[in-house]
This record gives C-alpha cells, sequence and structure tokens, in this order.
C-alpha cells in the first residue's frame, strides 16, 4: 500500500484549544504498548520492520511535558497511528 503522513491543525469543539495532528497509515501501535511509548528507549515489537532507539517519543513527551501541551495517541494495527498536540490557552 501507498505510505502517507497527514499533518492537521485545528481547533478543539469541547475546550476550544488548537491542535496539531500527525496521522500515518504505518504498522501502527499494538494498544497494551501505547501506555510505554514515551519511556526512553521503548521499541516495541517493530524495531524488526526499521532500526529505532526509543528516544524520538520520549523526548517529545519530555518537551511537550515542560510547554504543557498535551497528547493524544490513537493506534489500529496494519492501519496506522495518530499523535495529536493539544497547546495550552495563552492569555
Amino acid at each position: 500500500k501507498e505510505k502517507y503522513i497527514c499533518i492537521k491543525s485545528g481547533i478543539c469543539k469541547e475546550n476550544e484549544k488548537v491542535y496539531l495532528e500527525i496521522k500515518d497509515n504505518g504498522v501502527g501501535v499494538e494498544k497494551q504498548d501505547i501506555p510505554f511509548i514515551f519511556d526512553k528507549g521503548f521499541t516495541g515489537n517493530y524495531n524488526n520492520v526499521k532500526k529505532s532507539t526509543g528516544i524520538g517519543l520520549y523526548l517529545v513527551k519530555k518537551y511537550c511535558d515542560l510547554m504543557k501541551i498535551g497528547i493524544e495517541i490513537d493506534s489500529v494495527i496494519n492501519e496506522g497511528f495518530s499523535i495529536k498536540f493539544i497547546f495550552p490557552h495563552i492569555k
């Protein structure tokens, strides 16, 4: 299948916060692995698909926490992965 990455931004209807969503149609992440994807060194069972270090999402989470940016994850195996960044209101 043809691979894609989709980047979308908008405003959440529920809380009127700005979001940025990045979505792909790759292998996805197993539901039981999602709580661990931000752990330093975690690569899941898909490190044989492509070489990985487990540092990328760890750093993303670390910097999002510092800037008070929320993160939502959605994933379906063999359909894709989605990460949504929800930005705080700036007064």
